[in-house]
C-alpha cells in the first residue's frame, strides 16, 4: 500500500476533484443562511407563478415580517445483510420512515426588505417528528435488547415532536459587516465531508447543533469568515421533546461535544471557492442507553481532535466541474484497558471527484471518476492513525456503508457512519431521460489502507480475511420532480465483499423509495 500517498498527492495536485454526487442522500440541508450571504443584487425577475403557486406563496407570506412552511417526507428502506455482512446474521429491516417537519421565521425587526436594507433581526423555529413503523425488525442489536432480552425500543420507534432548529438571527446590525447567529441551527459546511450531521444516531431526522455563530462579511473580496462555538448534548434533555411514547428519551450522539471552529468561504476568483478551516473537538462519552452501556470501558471515556483543512471546487470550460477536500488531524484520547494505550493520535481525509457533463447531447449525460482516502490505524505504531468523521457522520459515499461502520472502525461500538481506513476509487454517470427525471448508476471499488481495527473481529456477523480489498459497491438511484411542491426517488445499492472480510461474506443491500411534499 506504499503507493497510496502517491496516488493521493497526484489527484490533488492535478485538481482532479468533483463535488460528490448532486444525487447523494445527505441529511437534510440546512435553510439558506442570511447571515451567510452578501447583500441582495439586482437579478433578473423569475417566471411568473402559476394561479396555485401564487396561492401557495401568499399563504406561506402572509405579511412580509411572517413566512412558514412545512414538508412531508416519506419513505420505505429494507436493508439485508448490511451490519453483518452474514447471512446467518438477523439484520434484516424493513421500514416505513414518515418524517414531517413545520417552519417559521419572525422578523418584525427585520427592516423592510423594499428599502433595500438587509440588516434586521428574527427568530426562526423549526418543529420535525420522524415516525419509524416496522414491517420487519431483527431480535439481534442494535434493534433488539442485549443477551437476548426483548427490544428495548417498542415499535413505532422515535415519534416525537423535537425542536429541529431555534435561533436568533441577526443580519448585519447597523449594517456593519458582521452578523450572528445564536441557538440551535444547521452546522453544515462545505460537502459534509467534516462539518454535516452532529446527530448521527437520529439517522436523517434532523443534523442540528446548539451554537452561537459570527459571520465576518468581506463583501469587497467575496469572503466570509465563519467563528462558532457548539455545545451539544448525546441525548435531547436541553430542549426537551414532546414525547408521544411514555417514557421515550433518544440519544442522537455517542458523545457529550464541545466544538471551536473558524470556517472561512471564498468566492473572489468565482466560479472557483476556496474553504479554509480549524476545528478543535472535545468529546466525552455519553455511556447511553441499555446496548452500548456493554461498551463502557472499551471506548475512550473522552477525546480532543484539532481538524485543519480546505477546499477547492467550481466549474471550468464548458461542462467541467470539480471538488478536492483534504483535511490533517492530530490530538489525543483516553486509554482503552486492556486494548488499546494509543494516547496521541493523527490522521488524515481525503475527498475527490471530476466530472464533465455533455450539455449539447440529448439526455444531457454527466460522467465522473472519484477518490477518497480516509487513513487508518497501523496496528504497530504507538500512535493511533485513523480519520476521525467529526461530523461527516453520515451516508456519504453508501447507505450501505453508513450502517457497516457501526461493526467497523477502532472498536465495534454501533456507531454509525465512523468513516476511517477506507480508499474508494469511484466511477459513474447520469443523464436525463426526461425533463424531470434523472437516473444515476455508480460504481465504487473499496479498500482498506490497514488490516482490520475492530476490538472484536466475530462481535457482529462474520470475521476478517488478510487482504486489502473490502469490495464492490454498485448504486444505482432515478430521481423525479412531479412539481415544485412533489418529488420522489427509487434507490438501490448492493455490495460484494472482498478478501478484507471472511471467504463466506454474504453480499449486502439497501432498496428504498421516497415520496416528498413541500409547501
Amino acid at each position: 500500500m506504499k503507493w497510496r500517498p502517491l496516488v493521493a498527492a497526484c489527484c490533488i495536485g492535478a485538481g482532479l476533484t468533483v463535488a460528490p454526487s448532486a444525487f447523494a442522500d445527505a441529511a437534510p440541508q440546512p435553510a439558506a443562511d442570511k447571515a451567510a450571504q452578501p447583500p441582495a443584487q439586482e437579478v433578473t425577475a423569475p417566471p411568473a407563478l402559476s394561479p396555485a403557486d401564487q396561492f401557495i406563496n401568499d399563504l406561506k407570506h402572509p405579511i412580509w415580517w411572517f413566512s412558514w412552511g412545512a414538508d412531508l417526507r416519506v419513505r420505505e428502506e429494507f436493508e439485508k445483510n448490511d451490519h453483518s455482512f452474514d447471512s446467518h446474521y438477523d439484520d434484516e429491516v424493513n421500514q416505513f420512515r414518515l418524517r414531517g417537519r413545520i417552519w417559521a421565521d419572525v422578523g418584525p425587526f427585520f427592516s423592510d426588505p423594499t428599502l433595500g436594507i438587509p440588516n434586521g433581526l428574527d427568530l426562526y423555529a423549526r418543529l420535525t417528528d420522524e415516525t419509524r413503523f416496522y414491517l420487519n425488525r431483527p431480535t439481534n442489536s442494535p434493534w433488539g435488547g442485549p443477551l437476548g432480552e426483548p427490544p428495548y425500543r417498542t415499535n413505532p420507534a422515535f415519534n416525537e415532536i423535537i425542536w429541529d432548529n431555534l435561533y436568533l438571527n441577526w443580519d448585519r446590525p447597523a449594517a456593519a459587516p458582521v452578523s450572528f447567529r445564536v441557538g440551535r441551527q444547521d452546522l453544515w459546511y462545505g460537502r459534509g465531508f467534516v462539518m454535516g450531521d452532529a446527530t448521527a444516531l437520529d439517522g436523517s431526522r434532523s443534523v442540528y447543533s446548539d451554537a452561537v455563530k459570527v459571520t465576518l462579511h468581506a463583501d469587497p473580496i467575496k469572503t466570509d469568515l465563519d467563528l462558532f462555538v457548539l455545545d451539544n448534548k448525546a441525548n435531547e434533555n436541553r430542549f426537551g421533546p414532546i414525547a408521544l411514547q411514555n417514557g421515550q428519551e433518544e440519544f442522537v450522539s455517542a458523545y457529550n461535544t464541545k466544538m471551536l471552529g473558524a470556517y472561512l468561504i471564498s468566492k473572489y476568483f468565482a466560479p472557483l471557492e476556496t474553504d479554509l478551516y480549524y476545528l478543535y473537538k472535545d468529546d466525552t462519552f455519553a455511556n447511553y442507553d441499555v446496548i452500548h452501556q456493554l461498551f463502557y470501558g472499551q471506548i475512550p471515556n473522552g477525546r480532543t481532535i484539532h481538524t485543519v483543512g480546505g477546499l477547492v471546487q467550481g466549474t471550468a470550460g464548458t461542462g467541467w466541474d470539480y471538488y478536492g477536500e483534504a483535511a490533517w488531524q492530530y490530538g489525543s484520547e483516553d486509554a482503552i484497558a486492556g486494548f488499546n494505550n494509543e494516547q496521541t493520535q493523527q490522521g488524515y481525509g481525503i475527498n475527490s471527484d471530476l466530472g464533465y457533463t455533455f450539455k449539447e447531447c440529448p439526455l444531457t449525460p454527466r460522467l465522473h471518476g472519484g477518490y477518497e482516502d480516509l487513513s487508518g490505524d497501523d496496528p504497530h505504531s504507538k500512535t493511533y492513525g485513523g480519520w476521525d468523521p467529526v461530523f461527516g457522520t453520515w451516508p456519504q459515499l453508501s447507505e450501505i456503508w453508513a450502517y457497516r461502520w457501526e461493526a467497523e472502525g477502532k472498536v465495534a461500538a454501533q456507531t454509525p457512519a465512523e468513516w476511517s481506513n477506507l480508499q474508494a476509487f469511484s466511477l459513474g454517470g447520469s443523464a436525463k431521460p426526461m425533463p424531470k427525471m434523472t437516473v444515476a448508476f455508480d460504481y465504487s471499488l473499496m479498500l482498506a489502507n490497514e488490516k482490520m481495527l475492530g476490538l472484536d473481529p466475530t462481535a457482529v456477523g462474520i470475521g476478517y480475511g488478510n487482504g486489502y480489498v473490502r469490495g464492490s459497491l454498485f448504486v444505482a438511484k432515478l430521481l423525479y420532480d412531479f412539481n415544485a411542491h412533489v418529488s420522489g426517488h427509487l434507490w438501490t445499492e448492493y455490495f460484494i465483499p472482498g478478501d478484507y472480510y471472511a471467504p463466506h461474506a454474504a453480499n449486502a443491500v439497501f432498496l428504498r423509495w421516497e415520496l416528498m411534499f413541500k409547501l
